[in-house]
């Protein structure tokens, strides 16, 4: 449950997202078709969508159209985000567009709306469906009217319809946004995150909030690549070296399961995956404080403690000898800390 956590300890990426058309002959301080006229209109087919920017931070209480970005190309991004983060989205408009997010569900954390329908007339919508969505509520696509009009001296000013929050969770590359009125997506009200980061890293405080949590893996098929720094479920792997961030290692004789990846791979061939347990052999680091099981150590006081406060000491072998209270095959003639 992301409603727990606490801006103070933890860092949250925040931003602001709007979705609006532009008619035909409209200004740039106006937030309303010229001449009083409403959507949909004659001109409603040329009119120019999108999200408002500027990019990375996204429409305030009172956007320009100056800042209004329709689509432009599957390289171009309208914010980027860490994989493995936080990220909070005040969402505007969804009222009358619906926000769609592919990949990552989000959180409802806040709904607001007006109570006086003297201010704003679709009050009374808002309470008839505020059972359909729920703070709290898990979901991939909004629409609610929830509004909160603060000001009409512009034509209309409005205030953060909903917040939501999404844990930007293992995969890396493309994640798609867009109005769920489709014909307003062909006319551009869509845009792109950049998930950037390691593939396969996931948010650590996840088992903070719910020690129920089961650690996902993306189940990706094995396969080679021959390159340096592998990702999650590449090969062939020589040791945990070879491996992207925290990944190890993980080796065989034949064709044995990788686990969080599917598949039978090249026979005897090994591969990067999660750590799969903390007894599983891992060379990730050299230094000081390394747990059960992890190497390089030069003697016992490279080694830390266990996660009950036992002391380890460093096991110093040659070639693959076995690591006692280990599993894996390791590193060559690396030490590894034992209990």
């Amino acid at each position: 449950d992301l409603r727990e956590l606490n801006e103070t300890e933890i860092e949250i990426g925040h931003f602001i997202n709007e979705y609006w058309c532009k008619n035909p002959g409209q200004g740039n301080d106006v937030a309303l078709p010229p001449n009083g006229t409403y959507w949909p209109s004659r001109t409603t087919p040329n009119d120019t969508c999108g999200v408002f920017g500027p990019y990375g931070v996204g429409g305030g209480l009172t956007p320009r159209m100056e800042n209004l970005i329709p689509y432009s190309n599957s390289s171009t991004y309208i914010n980027d985000f860490e994989v493995g983060s936080i990220q909070e989205i005040d969402l505007v408009g969804v009222l009358f567009h619906p926000y769609h997010q592919h990949i990552n569900p989000f959180q409802i954390q806040e709904v607001f709306n007006n109570a006086d329908a003297s201010v704003d007339p679709d009050s009374y919508t808002a309470e008839a469906v505020k059972s359909w969505y729920q703070v709290g509520d898990w979901q991939d696509t909004l629409q609610l009217p929830a509004l909160k009009v603060i000001g009409t001296n512009d034509g209309l000013s409005r205030q953060t319809a909903v917040k939501v929050r999404f844990q930007v969770d293992q995969f890396t590359g493309h994640m798609l946004q867009h109005c769920h009125l489709l014909f307003h997506e062909d006319q551009g009200m869509m845009a792109q995150y950049d998930m950037r980061g390691d593939e396969g890293t996931t948010w650590d405080g996840a088992r903070d909030i719910d020690r129920t949590c089961i650690k996902p893996t993306t189940k990706k098929g094995l396969y080679n690549v021959g390159k340096d720094k592998l990702r999650l479920c590449e090969g062939d792997c020589g040791d945990d070296r070879d491996c992207a961030g925290d990944l190890v290692c993980f080796t065989r004789e034949d064709e044995e399961s990788v686990p969080g990846c599917a598949g039978e791979g090249k026979p005897g061939d090994d591969y990067c995956t999660v750590r799969p347990s903390d007894t599983y052999l891992s060379y990730t680091r050299e230094g000081e404080n390394l747990g059960r099981c992890e190497g390089n150590c030069g003697d016992d006081d490279d080694c830390g403690t266990d996660n009950h406060g036992n002391d380890l000491g460093c096991f110093k072998r040659r070639g693959f000898d076995p690591v006692p209270g280990c599993d894996g095959l390791g590193a060559k003639d690396v030490n590894y800390c034992i209990l």
